[in-house]
């Protein structure tokens, strides 16, 4: 049958982008629907019917040609939805994503492709002062310009050795344009070349310097033929480095961005995709000093001094291009005679004097400076080394200075890509703030909504529209808008619409306004990468080095690639940063350079360690940052003393260090250390020292070891509350990572510390966040809002505002992607009230959030680290002290610490029987919960100790029972094999004659994405935990992760009480009083315990029940035979011939969709079920389904018996 397709709607897609969509359809429009609004409506990313709507009711009574600008959106089903009810035009953009595939529709619609070859003509403005005029003139006469000046009306004067600028039309301009583009370049990229090209050939006609006259003058004076030659010179080069630098990247983005896109997809495998990810991170050609061919000079923004980038080195000389340069170099009055410039040699004033020239600055160089004017319009002029403060120049970034300078004066967007921490961000900063230019940044993140970024754009009045802005007033000085991160936000429609077409939702934005952005980017790792913690498929959210969306490939035509610094530029960086804060310390010329040598090459040896045995994004510049907070910190507050080199080795450990997991790779580290300081003391000893004397100064309590991860963990905490550095502990359950963190800051009451180590530094007030799954950007601001917020009544140095984050990595596996926020919050530098941040987690994060502070990894216990913690464990029980249990590898530290409490209650017994019973219940109690998982214990066992029996052997009940009645044990996990534990659990507890509680969680998405319904359970806990009783809990894996202070049992005293942290929603976490004799159970189905995080389960003493482990043989065969009848008589039964009078013939289907299905949230059921209970109506028709056919079953079948029993109660 032949499609139907309808004349008024037409889809246009292209090859790649930048083919001229967007031109053309608004051409079509103006062409052939003249009496038409056109209107361009983007549309993608965070949609919604009510927002479409709006939208077009502006347009409501008039007659428009609307430009859908379609972009991917999660909201599919308003997509399909808005396309099958509108007349539209409609542009499909280039990407991973099949829009024909996602949208059969479009089909159905006359559908334009456009190539390469195909692409529209050029549109070329007929006024010969536009840029591409003025191009293409200068390209025309390039044979000419060495003898002739190109006379541009308005621009330069005429003289009698110029040739006047002419019209020249769409073909001629389009050849010559093409003509140096050679690989197929798309409409973004002409349109780049185009007006960096203008700019620099209008500053050319404008020169006195380079006019045919003076340099004809200028030859006679020096006699050097190059000057009759340079102007050609100096556009040949300009046009080759300018096609390179639109071009090169381009491609090798997309690739790389398809390649990660189809293994996320599971197209490739991956393996495979590293293999080939490995080869483009290999061959990338990013932008490096290095590596621009050929030389060239650009004119500065004075209009009147040169820039001259010489690239080539003395192997790769080219006589013609070195003459050119030099011959320019000596025309430049504020050079000195000699060499060219090498920027790799040059020292941090000289890249001062040069960003003089290179932005048009007045400013003062410094003190020194003489010649410079102090003030400008009445206005105090800041010294250029005052603004720049501890910011390291080298040749590398100060080309991408300039260069994106130059894109910026040409409002060309610039989006940097390159790794973590290699210097994006403050590098444009340091260029707005040499300028002086206002520039606004919006830090975006998971969270960050297309609200967000209009609201933004409100705010800061970047409108056309006056009356769309905060302040009704128009606006005409420039400014800079920095979009920082972008790719990690589901807003690039958006994004790509602000930074491209210069409007947002169709609204369009000042002229004045210059966009950039930075991101890093969408690859594949590719590293052997170190697990630390724990290693579980289902945490693994991605094989993304970072986690962030590809861009799309509109944007990619403006990526500036960064990579990351190479080793010559990061030696440089560390070199001036040591150099600085040694200069402050050491007054003797000789010591100074000599522990500066050391320094260097001990430091970069590290950094070099770390990369080469990881990943490039494994370390950045902002460790080398850390190292002067941390060198300033030990030499003036913790160690005051003048062994300086020592210092070094402490601000290794931490920095470096401390993030390697495997030992073998410690111990390599520890030689390299060694070998760098050339003397003769061990690379470890000072830390030990310290570590030491901090574990001495928080009093461990009895059954706590010195273990290394506990005093690696108290060192680090430690010093990072101090220094306000951000710390990330990574770890297994169970190694101190929450024990250390609360010694700490138990021990950290400034002057009225317990032991006097403490006194010397400030107390500390934590603001604690519990992470999860439903986590959100929004709940982890408010925590950071709050802890500013305690600075302000307190501005003194005599506190410090920490954030305690516990389980980070659960919120990491978010849907709602929260960690992302954090990024900016933990900028040490960009953050005036500065806050201590401790993060603790059992699996890694990505290596964006790592990269932004200290991290510690926590190696596995070796030997001697479980001797010496079993040890204190054993000698530590008294049954006589109410003592906190230790927080080590759980399940060990507990079986040696009941393995202690049962032989002190038997008075040590000799008899070799009651022994056995010691050692078979102290095994059971802590290695149950999984099948055989006991007698794989005792089979071990008895390698060691020959007096085990029968393996098999597993009073269940009576382990049970006894934790139930031991207020010291751990809290209990029961795994069932069947959908009733909770009967069989209160079977128990009732045998026990102990009160309860039972909360069964609900499992519809509204209940468990929002906070309110955690928050309405959380409620019920901290209430229930206040009281004699035992809790039950089912299916509440959402909510978990607030309550593990409470698992943990690691209960802070406040008098004889016990106090719990309990996370009340996604911000607010409290202190609730927990009862001496409170018990808590955890129901798990069996089919449950691989979807549950290792650090839960490992919190618990852990059981598998069943029913017949309270039958005897007899009851066990009357049940199955019971239970073969009722299947008999079920399969006899006709379900399906039960009819009910409101809601027809029952199925499965129908009651689902009656009872079920449309209901979205806990309460909505269960007004539901009430309102059948109130209306004598007891027919909810559960019988068709089985339990695991309905997720939601065993909740209804829960309300139900609540409000029966409430009933019964009223009764």
């Amino acid at each position: 049958m032949k499609r139907r397709l309808f004349s008024n709607v037409i889809v246009y897609s292209s090859s790649i982008s930048g083919l001229g969509k967007s031109t053309l359809i608004k051409n079509d429009f103006k062409n052939k629907n003249p009496k038409y609004t056109y209107v361009y409506f983007p549309l993608g990313d965070n949609i919604n019917k009510e927002d479409i709507i709006n939208r077009l009711l502006k347009y409501s009574g008039q007659r428009i040609a609307l430009h859908i600008d379609l972009y991917y959106s999660e909201q599919l089903e308003v997509l399909r939805e808005f396309f099958s009810e509108i007349v539209i035009k409609v542009e499909i953009p280039n990407g991973n994503i099949d829009f024909k595939v996602l949208f059969p529709i479009l089909s159905f619609f006359q559908n334009i492709h456009i190539t390469s070859k195909s692409m529209p003509q050029l549109i070329i403005s007929s006024r010969i002062e536009q840029n591409i005029q003025i191009v293409c003139n200068y390209l025309n006469n390039i044979n000419n310009i060495n003898k002739y000046d190109i006379y541009i009306p308005n621009i330069n004067n005429k003289t009698p050795q110029s040739i006047k600028i002419k019209q020249m039309s769409n073909k001629e301009c389009s050849n010559i344009i093409f003509s140096y583009l050679r690989k197929e370049p798309n409409y973004y990229q002409v349109q780049s070349f185009i007006n960096i090209l203008a700019e620099q050939l209008i500053l050319l006609s404008k020169s006195y310097h380079l006019n045919i006259d003076q340099l004809f003058d200028y030859n006679r004076i020096f006699n050097n033929p190059y000057l009759y030659t340079f102007r050609k010179f100096f556009v040949d080069s300009l046009t080759k480095v300018i096609e390179q630098f639109i071009t090169s990247t381009y491609n090798d983005i997309i690739k790389d961005q398809e390649l990660t896109h189809n293994q996320q997809k599971g197209d490739i495998k991956i393996e495979d995709a590293k293999e080939k990810a490995a080869l483009y991170l290999t061959n990338k050609k990013i932008f490096q000093f290095e590596k621009i061919r050929p030389s060239l000079v650009l004119i500065n923004e004075d209009g009147q001094s040169v820039s001259i980038i010489k690239t080539t080195n003395n192997n790769q000389r080219d006589d013609n291009e070195v003459g050119h340069l030099m011959a320019v170099y000596h025309l430049d009055y504020t050079t000195k005679r000699g060499n060219l410039i090498d920027y790799n040699n040059l020292k941090p004033r000289d890249f001062l004097i040069e960003l003089k020239k290179v932005l048009n600055l007045l400013n003062p160089i410094d003190e020194m400076d003489k010649e410079s004017p102090r003030e400008f319009n009445k206005k105090k002029l800041e010294n250029l080394s005052d603004i720049v403060k501890s910011y390291v120049f080298t040749a590398d970034n100060f080309m991408k200075l300039i260069l994106i300078s130059l894109f910026l004066r040409t409002d060309i967007p610039v989006v940097l890509m390159g790794e973590t921490g290699c210097g994006k961000t403050s590098l444009i900063k340091i260029i707005a703030s040499l300028k002086s230019i206002p520039m606004y940044t919006l830090n975006i993140h998971a969270g960050t909504e297309d609200d967000d970024i209009i609201q933004f754009i409100r705010n800061n009045n970047l409108f056309n529209d006056i009356s769309k802005n905060k302040d009704n007033e128009e606006k005409t000085d420039m400014v800079w808008i920095f979009f920082d991160e972008i790719n990690t936000c589901n807003s690039l429609c958006l994004i790509t619409e602000i930074m491209l077409k210069h409007s947002c939702k169709g609204e369009s934005i000042r002229e004045n306004v210059k966009f950039i952005a930075a991101c890093n980017p969408y690859r594949v790792d590719v590293s052997k990468r170190e697990i630390p913690g724990l290693l579980d498929e289902k945490y693994i959210v991605s094989n993304l080095v970072y986690s962030v969306n590809p861009l799309p490939h509109s944007l990619l035509n403006f990526v500036f690639d960064f990579g990351s610094p190479n080793d010559k530029d990061i030696r440089k960086y560390i070199s001036n940063i040591t150099y600085e804060f040694l200069q402050r310390n050491i007054k003797n010329r000789y010591i100074l350079n000599k522990i500066h040598t050391i320094a260097e090459d001990s430091i970069f040896e590290a950094h070099k360690y770390i990369r080469d045995n990881f990943d490039i994004s494994s370390v950045s510049l902002r460790e080398i940052r850390r190292l002067s907070i941390l060198f300033e910190w030990f030499c003036n507050k913790l160690l005051k003393n003048k062994f300086i080199i020592k210092n070094f080795k402490e601000i290794i450990y931490l920095c470096y260090y401390i993030r390697l997991f495997d030992k073998n790779k410690r111990i390599i580290f520890i030689k390299k250390m060694e070998r760098s300081f050339k003397n003769e003391i061990k690379f470890e000893d000072i830390p030990k020292k310290i570590e030491n004397e901090i574990a001495t100064a928080v009093k461990l309590d009895k059954g706590i070891a010195r273990n290394k991860a506990l005093l690696e963990n108290l060192f680090a905490i430690f010093v990072c509350l101090n220094t306000k550095i951000p710390l990330f502990i990574i770890g297994k359950p169970g190694c101190s990572k929450s024990l250390s963190a609360q010694l700490i800051f138990k021990s950290m009451n400034g002057k009225n510390s317990s032991h006097e180590f403490f006194r010397e530094f400030p107390k500390v007030y934590t603001k604690s966040y519990q992470g999860s799954r439903t986590s959100t950007s929004q709940g982890i601001l408010k925590i950071f809002e709050k802890a500013r917020k305690s600075l302000e009544k307190n501005t003194s140095n005599e506190i410090i505002s920490a954030i305690y984050f516990d389980e980070m990595g659960l919120a990491e596996v978010s849907k709602n992607n929260p960690l992302k926020v954090i990024h900016s919050q933990l900028e040490y530098d960009d953050n005036e009230r500065k806050i201590a941040f401790i993060g603790i987690s059992n699996w890694p994060f990505d290596a964006s959030k790592m990269n932004r502070g200290i991290y510690l990894s926590i190696p596995e216990p070796d030997e001697q680290d479980l001797i010496d913690t079993a040890l204190a464990i054993a000698k530590s029980y008294d049954p006589k002290l109410n003592i906190k249990e230790f927080h080590g590898t759980r399940d060990f530290y507990h079986l040696i610490k009941i393995l202690s409490k049962l032989f002190i209650q038997n008075k040590f017994p000799t008899e070799k029987c009651i022994i056995d019973d010691i050692l078979m219940e102290s095994i059971e109690r802590n290695f149950g919960g999984l099948d055989y998982s006991i007698e794989k214990f005792k089979e071990m066992f008895k390698t060691l100790y020959q007096n085990v029996n029968d393996i098999s052997k597993y009073d269940v009940m009576n382990c049970v029972l006894n934790n139930i009645k031991d207020s010291d044990s751990r809290y209990l996990l029961i795994v069932t094999k069947s959908s009733i534990s909770q009967y069989l659990i209160t079977l128990i507890i009732q045998e026990l004659c102990k009160n309860y509680v039972f909360y069964y969680g609900s499992d519809f998405d509204e209940d468990t994405l929002k906070g309110y319904y955690s928050a309405k359970i959380l409620n019920k806990v901290q209430i229930s935990m206040n009281e004699d009783t035992v809790m039950v809990l089912k299916n509440l894996s959402s909510m978990y992760p607030s309550l593990y202070d409470l698992f943990n049992q690691n209960f802070r005293k406040v008098g004889n009480s016990n106090y719990a942290r309990i996370a009340l929603g996604n911000s607010n976490t409290q202190n609730y009083k927990v009862n001496d004799n409170f018990r808590c159970i955890v129901l798990l189905d069996k089919k449950e315990i691989n979807e549950q995080d290792p650090p839960f389960i490992n919190r618990f003493e852990k059981h598998i029940i069943s029913f017949e482990n309270l039958l005897d043989s007899k009851a066990i065969n009357l049940t199955n035979n019971i239970f073969n009848d009722i299947n008999k008589f079920y399969s006899a039964f006709e379900v399906n011939n039960i009819e009910n009078e409101k809601y027809g013939l029952f199925t499965k289907e129908n009651t689902n969709n009656v009872f079920i299905s449309q209901y979205s949230s806990e309460s909505d059921i269960e007004e539901c079920i009430i309102e059948y209970y109130n209306n004598n109506n007891y027919n909810l028709c559960i019988i068709h389904f089985d339990v695991y056919e309905c997720k939601h079953l065993n909740h209804v079948n829960y309300l139900i018996e609540n409000i029966e029993s409430s009933k019964m109660k009223m009764n």
